[in-house]
């Protein structure tokens, strides 16, 4: 849920039912307590609510029938949207690591040979656990040498041929259908890294949303790994710009480097309006086969 989204939904939410605690959002929208705190914050310097502790209160006592439709209303048409997209997105979830691995393969080999030839000053390599990324794995120089750290055990058995590479590979809960590590015992370890260079796979990628990811587990992940990466480097088929997720990891001037097939400036001008060093590499239909 974005940030207009989720503060309609607590706006709406506190007008129906006169309040709303930080627990109650927390469990039902699955995110952080600091983020729906700083909601709150925010809302109340707006003067569209009374903070309290744990939670907030509608500034009337009482509200009319009127404002309670509305409310019911606005509640009505974000859950449906929730759960649209959490449809949508649990379908491509669901879809096993290596089934998504032969879908259009000439775009991510092309793409991931592109952004491999990006990182060869680079010493100290984070590299994402997604198809995508598996082909930058396979497509790193022969004499590639240095540290390259990995939530993705294919990723991991990718880079044994290369004889210079330290392999290190985050420890954590394997999440099986898409064989990544997650969970909180991996970002611990990810606060004491200091990384040259981050490569990342894409669920969604916007400008105006930034990099958002069906799962709430996957975009703390990735924001973790960006909070202590110098460079971002994300490599993105054309169907995942302009497109949002349920859940935010970070704002879009988080990446350095955009990487993608697309070539319509009106789908790039807004990332390079945005800071990025956009790459583009045009795939044909006879290359993706």
């Amino acid at each position: 849920m974005l940030k207009k989204e989720r503060r309609n939904y607590i706006l709406a939410r506190v007008r129906r039912d006169g309040r709303i605690t930080t627990k109650e959002l927390v469990e039902e929208l699955g995110l952080a307590e600091d983020t729906i705190r700083k909601d709150f914050q925010d809302l109340s310097a707006k003067g569209l609510v009374q903070r309290v502790h744990g939670g907030v209160l509608r500034l009337e006592e009482e509200t009319d029938q009127a404002d309670a439709q509305s409310a019911a209303k606005i509640l009505q048409e974000i859950h449906a949207l929730q759960a649209a997209a959490t449809g949508r997105e649990s379908r491509e979830k669901h879809v096993d690591f290596y089934e998504r691995v032969t879908r259009h393969p000439g775009v991510k080999k092309k793409l991931a040979a592109r952004a491999a030839q990006l990182v060869s000053d680079i010493h100290v390599l984070y590299i994402d656990g997604s198809t995508t990324t598996l082909w930058f794995a396979e497509a790193l120089p022969e004499d590639f040498s240095g540290t390259v750290i990995t939530n993705s055990p294919a990723v991991a058995l990718a880079l044994c041929k290369y004889p210079d590479v330290e392999i290190n590979i985050v420890g954590g809960t394997l999440q099986k259908v898409d064989r990544v590590v997650q969970g909180s015992r991996a970002i611990e370890q990810l606060q004491n890294l200091n990384i040259e260079c981050s490569v990342l796979g894409i669920s969604s990628l916007s400008a105006q949303h930034g990099l958002t990811y069906p799962s709430s587990g996957e975009a703390i992940y990735k924001r973790e790994i960006m909070n202590h990466s110098r460079k971002v480097i994300a490599i993105a088929n054309r169907e995942k710009l302009a497109t949002s997720a349920t859940f935010l990891s970070k704002e879009i001037s988080a990446v350095d480097i955009l990487v993608t097939n697309e070539t319509r400036e009106e789908i790039l001008g807004p990332f390079r309006e945005a800071g990025l060093e956009v790459i583009v590499e045009e795939v044909t239909e006879q290359e993706d086969s």
